[in-house]
């Protein structure tokens, strides 16, 4: 995980002076950049058999990044992210969430977009003296349309194999799955962006003699507004989520989310609005169940 930090660093580092010499000969290449980061409470409830069991408060600081180049309307992008979740009460837990990855697109900012994209997604979890991690391939594609100068409308869809946690016993267990996620985007002025994502997952664990099936299903809101004058913009926004988990007994998890955030965008061209630098800068590439909300392992009775 930290070899895999570090190679996204340098990769980060390293890409603008390629740009820079790759812009001397086109002036049809540029370079887009974003940067991201805050804070995130979570009120998290877990029931079995539908008798309520639990309750877990978390808070979590985030940070993200990706930086992509192209010419005309093609785009190669890197990105990261990291997810660290603490759990104040006794016992004490902590979840670190977040991945390595990529993504190849076409792109018109008059017309809409489609590419693929992929990552490496990490998870580690610390119980008291007890610690594991769990990983994922997480491969698919999307795309996006802009309906007009205020609206976009996006998707995608991602195949997952890997493992992940089994909760109660903090050990690992084949996993294989997919998830989606379904946007909207409205741009009521230059410096406002009002965003409505919903997110679904399925899962299938196999665990020893029988398997686990988790469905998943996220609703997110957020406003932005980007400071006039200036590359950086200040967001806040609510996510709640549902996991129904089934195997020889039934157990559910859902989340409720508040956070805000800085975002800075850098590169070629300051953006003029918000719309503009999302129609010409970087791919959202972080999971929402895979990162944002803190894994089954720590959540469900038993854990």
């Amino acid at each position: 995980m930290i070899l895999n930090r570090l190679g996204a660093v340098c990769l980060i580092v390293a890409l603008p002076l390629v740009v820079n010499s790759a812009q001397a000969d086109d002036n049809n290449c540029t370079v887009a950049g974003l940067v991201q980061g805050g804070g995130l409470l979570d009120q998290e409830t877990q029931t079995a058999n539908s008798t309520f069991a639990d309750g877990i408060d978390w808070t979590s600081g985030f940070g993200e990044a990706a930086l992509n180049y192209g010419c005309d309307v093609w785009r190669v992008q890197i990105d990261t992210a990291l997810y660290s979740f603490s759990e104040n009460e006794t016992p004490y837990q902590k979840l670190t969430n977040g991945h390595v990855g990529g993504a190849a697109f076409w792109r018109d900012s008059d017309l809409g977009a489609i590419g693929v994209a992929g990552s490496h997604v990490n998870q580690h979890e610390s119980f008291l003296t007890v610690a594991t991690s769990a990983s994922q391939w997480r491969m698919g594609g999307f795309a996006e349309l802009y309906l007009n100068e205020s609206l976009t409308f996006g998707g995608g869809a991602h195949y997952l194999t890997g493992d992940a946690f089994w909760y109660g016993t903090f050990e690992t267990q084949p996993m294989t799955g997919f998830e989606g996620e379904l946007y909207a985007k409205f741009y009521p002025t230059d410096n406002l962006a009002l965003n409505v994502r919903g997110d679904f997952t399925h899962q299938r664990i196999d665990v020893g003699t029988f398997i686990v099936n988790v469905d998943g299903l996220a609703v997110s809101g957020d406003v932005e507004y980007l400071i006039p004058q200036t590359a950086l913009s200040v967001f806040a926004g609510a996510r709640f989520a549902t996991q129904d988990i089934k195997s020889f007994s039934d157990s559910k998890q859902t989340d409720t989310q508040e956070y805000v955030g800085l975002r800075f965008a850098f590169g070629s061209n300051a953006p003029a609005s918000l719309r503009d630098r999302d129609r010409h800068g970087t791919y959202d590439n972080t999971s929402v169940f895979q990162e944002k909300i803190p894994s089954l392992v720590s959540s469900l009775p038993g854990s």
